[in-house]
């Protein structure tokens, strides 16, 4: 069941990378917009999935079990209490966390 909700949700997830923030669009019954102030975002990552083959950026400090979860089909929405946002499965993953960071580092 997990499986087909993370699948679900990835058909409907969109992401973006603007001079100011990284958005998280997730549209369907229950829209939400999800938005991290690159001044905010301490820390930027990748994260490669052996499992999946997948990729994802992950941006701020979280504990380590949220990382873990976070992508598996058993949401637990604590984007609101870490201060955290993540681009799961995408492709270039390895260049979008480097365009992230030079426009963290243009910001001052």
């Amino acid at each position: 069941m997990r499986s087909l909700r993370k699948a679900s949700e990835k058909r409907r997830t969109y992401y973006g990378v603007t001079n100011q923030r990284v958005v998280v669009l997730r549209t369907g019954s229950s829209p939400r917009l999800q938005a991290l102030r690159l001044t905010q975002c301490q820390r930027v990552r990748v994260r490669h999935d052996s499992s999946s083959g997948g990729e994802s950026v992950l941006f701020g400090v979280a504990p380590w079990a949220f990382w873990c979860l976070q992508n598996t089909g058993s949401w637990w929405n604590l984007h609101d209490q870490w201060e955290t946002l993540a681009f799961h499965d995408i492709p270039d993953a390895d260049e979008v966390a480097q365009l992230v960071e030079e426009q963290r580092r243009s910001l001052g």
